[in-house]
């Protein structure tokens, strides 16, 4: 089972330094935490950098799946109901160029960044 925490949890889990065995907690019980970039950029604004550095460890050290942006993930909604109800609107051959390097970013380099220049 996947499992999403808001960023109270996170913000307690940060105050703990207790990411890691929080994950091995989630495992234990069969389940896999995912997280989206939405939650890590609320953490991001957290105005004592000190904290901010604790809870970005906590999601970053915990987080089994980062989840693609909610904008990707209505995007794609979309995109399958104009396939569903109009076909005829789709390219034959999608661009996706640009929305492979958006995907990338959101579920990679976003996080690597968050880790290294949470300041």
């Amino acid at each position: 089972m996947r499992i999403m925490l808001d960023n109270n949890i996170w913000s307690y889990l940060g105050d703990e330094r207790a990411g890691e065995r929080f994950k091995t907690v989630a495992h234990s019980l069969g389940h896999r935490v995912v997280t989206a970039p939405s939650i890590l950029l609320e953490v991001l604004q957290h105005p004592r950098s000190d904290m901010r550095a604790a809870i970005v460890e906590a999601i970053t050290t915990a987080t089994d799946e980062r989840l693609r942006s909610e904008a990707d993930q209505e995007g794609a909604e979309v995109v399958s109901e104009v396939r569903r109800l109009h076909p005829e609107w789709m390219r034959a051959m999608p661009d996706t160029g640009r929305e492979a390097t958006w995907r990338t970013y959101w579920t990679k380099r976003f996080w690597r960044e968050s880790v290294e220049h949470h300041g």
